[in-house]
């Protein structure tokens, strides 16, 4: 399948160094399920911000999966060149579109700050999605998981909420995006804390189990996973390797929780992929300590992120 070809060649490039708990992801050398699903969760560094925003190539890169969650959209697609952010999101959401993604956009932004001014205080979530693969839907839980959405008790930036069911009904699921607090840790854990309660509700008053939190969490090392995971869950990048794009710095931040009582649909034999961003976009080119700014602006300072769903003969909740 050429889907699955590509993705093995992207995978071969992954050459990241030492995560902060454990080794670097391997090659996906795992055979393409029968029926699958791929995720792609990606921090791409303020998208509408940057004038040098490579959308062609990130575009490129994302062709290979069937979702693809973004963090760190800074305003609004839309054809203007009035708004030159906005006109910046609507080139990436173009670039998107001509890989054949359609998008489901959160109606708001959400941050600490006011709303709607498009800058990088405040962030909007969006899922691309192949629409032969999957539908969006509004009978699961969707949109964001708690309010007000600017200076929220809770959190830095609410989580947002995408519901999806593949064609026939097969399989089901929600996927709640994150990106949180990165400084401050203790209001960070209150963050997990609100998504725990948030998790139990929907157990509590909906029938659907397929809950999956994905993004950016900030997550600096294990103990911090540990003490921050929610009850039940736990998460692909369990191994806490490295996924931002730094020189000396790197992090465990991207995650994918789950709860492998409910979500048995997730393929843990393909694990936990993290792309090597720099090797995938500008191959035998190091990063280099001059070049690194202007590389996080045309690209993003994150390695996409990958996992993937075995699709069932039937859903099961």
């Amino acid at each position: 399948m050429h889907t699955h070809r590509l993705v093995r060649s992207l995978l071969a490039a992954v050459a990241l160094t030492l995560g902060a708990c454990s080794t670097a992801p391997q090659r996906d050398t795992v055979a393409p399920a029968a029926e699958s699903l791929t995720v792609c969760s990606f921090n791409i560094k303020f998208v509408g911000n940057f004038k040098d925003k490579d959308n062609t190539a990130l575009a490129n890169l994302l062709k290979a999966y069937d979702l693809v969650v973004v963090q760190e959209l800074i305003a609004p697609p839309v054809a203007t060149p009035t708004d030159t952010t906005r006109n910046r999101a609507w080139k990436f959401f173009q670039a998107m579109e001509a890989q054949g993604f359609r998008s489901v956009l959160s109606e708001s932004d959400t941050g600490h700050a006011t709303l709607g001014g498009n800058t990088t205080s405040t962030e909007y979530f969006v899922t691309f999605y192949k629409p032969a693969k999957v539908s969006p839907v509004t009978d699961l839980p969707h949109g964001f998981i708690g309010s007000p959405l600017s200076q929220n008790s809770s959190f830095k930036r609410v989580p947002y909420a995408f519901a999806f069911r593949t064609p026939g009904g097969k399989f089901d699921f929600v996927l709640v995006s994150v990106h949180l607090e990165p400084t401050d840790r203790v209001f960070r854990a209150g963050e997990f804390r609100a998504i725990a309660s948030w998790l139990q509700q929907q157990y509590s008053t909906q029938p659907e189990r397929d809950l999956i939190v994905l993004g950016d969490t900030n997550l600096q090392n294990q103990a911090e996973l540990t003490a921050n995971t929610p009850g039940n869950f736990i998460s692909l990048n369990d191994a806490c390797v490295r996924t931002n794009v730094a020189l000396g710095s790197a992090k465990p931040f991207d995650h994918i929780f789950f709860n492998p009582q409910f979500t048995r649909e997730i393929d843990r034999t393909y694990g936990f992929k993290v792309i090597n961003l720099v090797e995938a976009v500008q191959p035998g080119v190091p990063l280099t300590t001059a070049t690194q700014t202007k590389f996080f602006g045309t690209y993003s300072d994150h390695h996409p992120v990958v996992f993937r769903f075995k699709l069932p003969a039937h859903d099961d909740d």
